[in-house]
């Protein structure tokens, strides 16, 4: 495991076998396993990460009542949004500085590329 520098854990955060650059955000009760983390990127409160690349400055909103669970080889580009309560899995992956709504139905091998996929999934 390795925390970059001038990252900020919030209490109650578990984090195994996982790489997390410089400058991340991570709240309280976030549990990320086996990911990598680049750059600037924030991880909202209470949100699974497993198995995923979340790209640098992207943002996972998550809320205790309304968790965010990414897993299973998901790739999230530079400056991706991810709103509460999305779940990603099975090898779905999110092209830069796209934002994806809560509500969202991507299925598992999906290449997001542009608004117009985002459009096909709400």
């Amino acid at each position: 495991m390795r925390i970059g520098r001038f990252c900020e854990i919030h209490p109650g955060v578990r984090i195994s076998e996982s790489n997390l650059d410089d400058d991340i955000e991570v709240h309280r009760e976030a549990v990320i396993e086996r990911s990598q983390i680049r750059d600037g990127a924030i991880v909202g409160a209470a949100a699974r990460l497993t198995d995923v690349v979340i790209g640098s400055m992207s943002e996972i909103r998550s809320e205790p009542y309304n968790q965010t669970v990414l897993e299973g080889c998901v790739a999230l580009g530079d400056e991706v949004v991810v709103y509460p309560g999305v779940y990603l899995s099975d090898e779905v992956a999110v092209y830069p500085r796209l934002k994806i709504p809560s509500g969202i139905a991507i299925p598992p091998g999906v290449d997001v590329t542009g608004p117009a996929d985002v459009l096909r999934y709400l």
